[in-house]
Formats: structure tokens, C-alpha cells, sequence
């Protein structure tokens, strides 16, 4: 039987923890407005160039509100020693619920975002897709030029103080002194130093004698890069189209407006016309106040398709590596501004900050030269798709020799087939001769030059033409092959043709690095494998011989 009375006593009698404290030791509640401010705060995003696929929440000071954007650079502390470090502010929201206390945002580097939102998706997206940090990513998006403001320093200008109309009506000015707050007035922005004193028609002394005054004021700000002069070139004409090409730019227009995304493999025979065709369709999107980017595999051929598209449109840019930073920063200044219609580049040419994108060409899209080597290891082809889908714009794949990625797309439906079968002008096709120079006496240890070749070198020279020799460089020799049954070493895993390096004793493929010694027996047979000379990169194979051993 329970004893409830002396139950209820130990619980009367046990001291509460309330009554272990005074209450002036008790802890104030929150008030009103300080429960407020913390609500208010606001912390950012960033991600740094780092192998992390974190990102960092900072808390934004007031001083910085308003200013700090996604897209813009931060310097804030990080790692261990909390260190300085850059990075990309990449969001910007509410205080998480972390547990911890947050640190802050020391500076922000950028009056104004580097990436716009749909970049800042774009570029997650190549994180995601090719499994690189998201801070890797923005760094190599963002030029150099661009991040360090090349071609740009900080000057001094000068303004107009406050009710300087007003306070000029009591202080007597010289006549110097009087043109410069004249030219202040009519300007109604800052001035530099040097053309504040150039339009005044004064020396600098004037303008320390109104600062003392209290009549304008000093400030320090930093200047535009310099233009970079392309020269001028006279506009032209658009060229009458044929058939093909009306069809095919009258198909590329109406995806155009009606603004959707579509993709276009523009499959056409060398010399068809898909240049003109580019361009005609890049002066519909220039009509509709929009920018177009036309990516070419090398930087040789920018500057033939800068001429080409200068002499049809207003204004064109181009980003590819050989461009200085301060260039570079110039033209990406430009291309932001939306002072720039077409930008024609390399690869990078991709990330272009356009404000109005209406149109992506990629030419030539069969080269390996679109395949970035290093992190991010993105393919342009595919960015290109993914930017042109989440702007709802189409994009144009031009090539004579289709990818078999892009083939297939065709085949499945995902992509839509636009095809010019017949040159300019019904011009024939240069004929390609395959020859067979196993047996040519010509082809010796000396000797690479077969006697084929050598009668159409003569019969070219003879008629004032010139001649274009392709080698091999990789190797001694790009393949070995039988004599007696034409069969070729090939590689176990790729099923291609394994090059042989003298030097080395080794033959080599190239596409797997799988190496073994040079045979001496023909691979399917008893046949002594012959050692071949060094030749041109030709097609050793024509009507392979049926093996006789």
C-alpha cells in the first residue's frame, strides 16, 4: 500500500531550481525589436575555388545591404586562420537554422554582378553535369581581364558640392575658377582630372582652390578600359539564296519567332552556303534587338568570320585566349551593355554575358577542338544546348561531317535535320583518289612519295597550281600492314590502327595507349610481315590482295 501523504511532503518540501536563482540572475527575454533585427538579417551564399561542392553561409553586414548581388565577387573569411579568401556569391536569403553563429562578408569586390542568374543556373548546371566544384566552375567562366579590371586604374574626379548654385552667389570666383564649376554644372556627373581641366581650359590650380572652398569635391573612381579599333570595313549586300538555303533559313526563322527552343543540325556539303545562311538568319535576330553568338573550333578562323559578319551587321565582338585582358575586359563590357549584336569567339565565346541571347551557332561542330581538356571539362556543344533551352531560343549546328552524338539526336527525333546536298552554283566536288602504295617501287626507306603522287605534284606544278602535303608526325610510320593480305596490327579495344615509333621499337595507339612490340607474322597468318618506310598519311588500303600463304 502506496503512502500518499508522505508522497505529497517530499514533493511539497523538494526545492524548485527556480528558487536556486535571484531573479535579477535570470536571463532577460528578447525584446520585441531585437527578436525583429534578427529576423531581418540576411546572410549570403559562396562558393570558392576549391574541390567543395559546399556551399558557405555568411551573414551580410548592414553597411553592405543593397549592394551585395548573386553573381558578385566577396572576399570573406575562410579556413583555418579564417584567411581572406575570394569567392562568388551565388544566393543571397534569410539566416539559416545552422546552430552555429555565422561569420561575415568583410567586402564585396564588384560594383556590379559578373553573372547574371540564368549564368549562375547555367554554370550549376556544368558543375552538376561534368562533376566539378560549382567555385571551379564560376572561376574559369569569368576571364582574368574581366576579374582584375584590366586596362582600368583608379583616377581622381571631381563633382559639384551641395547647393553649389545656391553658395556661389556669396563667394567671388576668378574667371578660371568660374569656367570649371561652369563645365561641373553643364556635365552633371563627375569629371576626371584631365578633362575637367581640358574643357575649362585651366591648369589644376583652379580646382585646389574651389576644393578649399568647399565648392566641388574629390573622389576617387576607376576608369573605363580603352576601345579596342577594329578598323572599318564596307557593309554589303546579302547574297541571293538558293533553293536549299531558303528553305533551310526560312525554317531557322520560324523557330525564331515563335520562340521556342529547338535545335538544328544544318548538314551540308563543303562549299553549300551555310555561312550565308548564318548570317542571314543572325540579321533577323539583329532586327528583333536581340544578340546572336557564333562559336567557330579555332582562333585562326576568327578573324575570316569577324570580317565576314562585320561587313553584314553593326557591331561585333570576339572573345577567344589570344586576346590581351585589357581587351578582353573591354569586350566584355561591351557584349553586357548590350552595345554588341554578334559575338563571334572560341569555345569560351560560350559564357558570353549577353542580356538579349536570340540565337546560338555553333560551325563546324564535328571538331574535337570544342571539348575543354581541362576542369571544367565541358563539352561547348552540350552547354550551348542547355543554354539555348533555358532561353527558348534555337541552335544551330553546322557541319559537313555530322558527329555520331548529333546523328543519332537526329535519329531519335530530338533534333531536327536542315540539309544543303549541292554546292554554290551546282560547282562539282574536287575528286578524292584513293591509292594503294604497298606495292609502288617508289616507296622506299628514302622515299615517301609514291609514283602516283609524283605524277600529280608534276602535272599541278606544271599548270602554276600548288600543292598541300599532309604528313604524319606521330611516329615512324602511321600503320603496319602485310604485304601479301593487306591486314593491318590494330588495337584489341579500339580496332584501330596501331602506329609504330622506331625509335621506341613500339607500336602505339593512340586513342587507349595499349603498346606491343612490332610482329614480325602477319596477324591472321604465317605471312612474314614486311617493315614499311616512312609515307604520307594516306589510305594504304584499296583492293587488299587475298593472302597467299
Amino acid at each position: 500500500m502506496i503512502d500518499v501523504t508522505r508522497k505529497q511532503t517530499d514533493v511539497v518540501n523538494k526545492p524548485t531550481q527556480q528558487n536556486l536563482f535571484q531573479p535579477d540572475d535570470l536571463p532577460e527575454a528578447p525584446t520585441s525589436w531585437e527578436r525583429a533585427a534578427a529576423i531581418d538579417q540576411l546572410a549570403a551564399q559562396v562558393v570558392f575555388n576549391r574541390p567543395l561542392d559546399t556551399a558557405f553561409h555568411y551573414l551580410i553586414p548592414d553597411e553592405l545591404r543593397g549592394i551585395l548581388n548573386p553573381g558578385q565577387r566577396v572576399k570573406a573569411p575562410f579556413g583555418r586562420g579564417d584567411r581572406p579568401t575570394v569567392g562568388f556569391c551565388v544566393g543571397v536569403g534569410p539566416v539559416p537554422d545552422t546552430g552555429r553563429k555565422l561569420k561575415s562578408i568583410d567586402s564585396v569586390l564588384d560594383r556590379e554582378p559578373l553573372l547574371t542568374t540564368r549564368m549562375l543556373d547555367l554554370t550549376r548546371w556544368i558543375a552538376e553535369r561534368y562533376l566539378c566544384p560549382w567555385g571551379i566552375v564560376l572561376e574559369s567562366v569569368v576571364p582574368a581581364g574581366v576579374k582584375k579590371q584590366a586596362g582600368t586604374r583608379m583616377i581622381t574626379c571631381y563633382t559639384a558640392a551641395e547647393n553649389l548654385r545656391e553658395r556661389m552667389e556669396t563667394v567671388k570666383l576668378s574667371a578660371k575658377q568660374q569656367a570649371v564649376v561652369n563645365v561641373l554644372l553643364d556635365a552633371g556627373q563627375p569629371l576626371a582630372v584631365d578633362e575637367l581641366t581640358e574643357a575649362a581650359n585651366c591648369g589644376t590650380s583652379p580646382l585646389d582652390s574651389l576644393k578649399k572652398k568647399g565648392l566641388i569635391q574629390a573622389i576617387r573612381r576607376r576608369s573605363e578600359p580603352s576601345a579596342t579599333n577594329f578598323g572599318t570595313i564596307a557593309p554589303q549586300a546579302d547574297l541571293k539564296l538558293n533553293g536549299e538555303q531558303q528553305q533551310a533559313l526560312n525554317i531557322i526563322v520560324e523557330s525564331l519567332r515563335s520562340q521556342q527552343h529547338q535545335t538544328f543540325l544544318l548538314h551540308g556539303v563543303t562549299g553549300s552556303g551555310k555561312t550565308e545562311v548564318y548570317i542571314q538568319a543572325i540579321r533577323e535576330v539583329v532586327s528583333y534587338g536581340k544578340q546572336a553568338i557564333v562559336l567557330v573550333p579555332e582562333i585562326s578562323l576568327t578573324p575570316q568570320t569577324i570580317r565576314r559578319f562585320r561587313c553584314r551587321v553593326d557591331s561585333v565582338a570576339v572573345l577567344h585566349s589570344h586576346l590581351s585582358d585589357a581587351e578582353r575586359h573591354w569586350q566584355w563590357q561591351q557584349i553586357a551593355s548590350g552595345a554588341v549584336q554578334v559575338i563571334v569567339g572560341a569555345r569560351s565565346a560560350i559564357f558570353a554575358p549577353t542580356p538579349q541571347l536570340g540565337l546560338i551557332v555553333i560551325d563546324e561542330e564535328h571538331e574535337t577542338t570544342f571539348k575543354q581538356e581541362t576542369a571544367p571539362r565541358y563539352h561547348t556543344r552540350e552547354v550551348a544546348r542547355e543554354r539555348a533551352r533555358s532561353a527558348n531560343i534555337p541552335l544551330v549546328l553546322g557541319t559537313a561531317t555530322p558527329t555520331l552524338e548529333s546523328w543519332l539526336r537526329v535519329r531519335q527525333k530530338k533534333d531536327a535535320l536542315i540539309s544543303l546536298s549541292r554546292r554554290i552554283g551546282n560547282r562539282p566536288m574536287p575528286p578524292v583518289v584513293i591509292v594503294d602504295v604497298r606495292n609502288d617501287p617508289h616507296i622506299t626507306k628514302g622515299a615517301a612519295i609514291g609514283r602516283a603522287l609524283t605524277s600529280s605534284m608534276r602535272a599541278a606544278l606544271n599548270d602554276g597550281g600548288q600543292v598541300i602535303l599532309f604528313l604524319n608526325v606521330r611516329g615512324y610510320c602511321p600503320v603496319l600492314w602485310c604485304r601479301a593480305c593487306g591486314q593491318a596490327v590494330t588495337c584489341p579495344d579500339c580496332d584501330l590502327s596501331l602506329t609504330w615509333h622506331k625509335t621506341r621499337n613500339v607500336a602505339l595507339c593512340h586513342s587507349c595507349e595499349f603498346n606491343m612490340i612490332p610482329p614480325t607474322h602477319c596477324p591472321t597468318s604465317f605471312a612474314i610481315l614486311l617493315e614499311p618506310p616512312k609515307v604520307a598519311q594516306l589510305c594504304f588500303l584499296a583492293k587488299p590482295r587475298a593472302c597467299n600463304v
